[in-house]
């Protein structure tokens, strides 16, 4: 099938290249030029494990190529495949105007019977808008519609794609059929339903996360209140069958990107129009709106007056296995951090020093140690795996008294008796050491 796909960030390189991979003759256009001469130089704009090798896999065996967009190029697809990663406002909420421009231009210039597929993340009710805006377009309904939500993880997303666990298809039957032939060899149940019950899928999803989320968070609080341990009571109730074992139940403080918050935030706006109550869903905003703050009471509670000393922040991207600092917690607990008076530096194996600078104003080092010195404070929060092997005393060197290390994912847990003995105070997040 020859495919064409518009939007070329995460979403784009990644269902391009997977699209090219299950054999389909792909395109993939941006409207910037200097995107797709990073891509045709065999960069892709955010760097995902695997990628680059099999983008010059599918680029030899002529089976992925890179256009600069124009809506005629919808003429040349079967079907056409909109990736663009949704932007985020100020206030968590998605913009869609670029998805919405770029569907009516397919829709002006497209052959009979392309099949359009959204898989950038929209509102509920989106689609439906989209497919009336089509006919009014066509005055004709000869163009197919479709929605598939994304599930990518950054860090794993080829995986993700290649290997999914099932496949949503919101579409009437016939589109539907369409869609199933796109995705024919990839593994696990293709679901299909109603545009509008796909797209809240993809809120529900990210919402329930989110609320698990906050609710580890709860639970971490009590348990430093009153000696318990999150770190076993966590693996508990994993190990129930009822719950499993890749449930979002690890404590921290808070969590990052935008597509947990965005989903929350639409499902309150709607809630909101309609007059629903969603307590639980408010909650979860509520919880980790207040998380960051438990940082500065942590670092008060050891270090006094905060105005003036040093803190190192390790850990600044997204999420480990991936460079993006795009709605990072960390960014956002460095911006707090100065306010309160604080010197900040930070510290990651992947992040662009430039970014970083750009982001914070703040000093950074990819190097640990370099980054770390004079500090009176250490602040994990993206636990990447170099982390695992800290030199602890050449730290502590590098560090002022009262060496503090705040592990705010408990990565770090099994060495807290060597941080101890090495004369660090060790916080974890949720670990009480009292009895009741």
């Amino acid at each position: 099938m020859k495919i064409g796909i518009i939007g070329l960030w995460h979403l784009g390189e990644v269902v391009s290249t997977c699209l090219a991979e299950l054999g389909h003759k792909v395109i993939a256009y941006d409207p910037d030029p200097t995107v797709i001469e990073k891509f045709r130089r065999g960069e892709p704009v955010l760097a995902e494990p695997g990628l680059t090798v099999l983008m010059a896999k599918n680029r030899k065996a002529g089976k992925l190529f890179y256009e600069v967009f124009s809506p005629k190029s919808a003429k040349l697809h079967d079907a056409f495949f909109v990736t663009f990663d949704t932007p985020i406002t100020k206030n968590d909420s998605p913009d869609t105007e670029v998805i919405e421009r770029t569907v009516a231009e397919l829709a002006k210039n497209a052959k009979r019977g392309l099949l359009i597929v959204i898989m950038s993340q929209l509102p509920v009710g989106t689609t439906n808008k989209l497919s009336q805006r089509i006919k009014q377009i066509r005055r004709k309904n000869d163009l197919r519609i479709a929605y598939v939500p994304e599930n990518l993880q950054l860090g794993r997303a080829i995986e993700s794609f290649m290997q999914p666990a099932r496949t949503i298809i919101g579409a009437e039957a016939k589109t539907a059929e369409g869609v199933k032939k796109v995705f024919r060899k990839l593994p696990g149940e293709k679901i299909v339903m109603s545009p509008a019950s796909a797209e809240m899928v993809k809120h529900a999803l990210n919402s329930f996360l989110a609320v698990s989320l906050s609710f580890i968070y709860n639970i971490a609080d009590i348990c430093e209140a009153v000696g318990a341990d999150v770190i076993a009571v966590s693996r508990a109730l994993k190990s129930d069958p009822r719950i499993g074992q890749a449930a979002y139940l690890d404590t921290s403080l808070g969590f990052s990107g935008g597509t947990l918050m965005r989903d929350m935030r639409v499902l309150e706006s709607i809630a909101r129009r309609k007059k629903i109550a969603v307590p639980v869903v408010s909650g979860a905003i509520q919880t980790n709106a207040k998380r960051l703050t438990r940082a500065v009471k942590l670092l008060q509670k050891h270090l006094g007056s905060l105005k003036g000393k040093k803190v190192t922040v390790f850990g600044l991207t997204y999420k480990p296995g991936t460079p993006t600092l795009r709605s990072s917690l960390a960014i956002a607990l460095m911006h707090l951090l100065k306010k309160q008076g604080m010197k900040v530096s930070g510290s990651d194996p992947a992040a662009s020093r430039d970014e970083v600078t750009k982001l914070t104003r703040s000093l950074f080092d990819k190097d640990p140690y370099r980054a770390s010195a004079a500090s009176s404070a250490v602040i994990m929060i993206t636990a990447w795996p170099e982390y695992a092997a800290l030199e602890l005393m050449r730290l502590k060197k590098a560090m002022r008294a009262p060496f503090l290390f705040i592990d705010a994912r408990n990565f770090l847990a099994s060495r807290a008796g060597e941080f101890a003995n090495l004369g660090f105070r060790y916080q974890g997040v949720g670990r009480g050491n009292i009895d009741i």
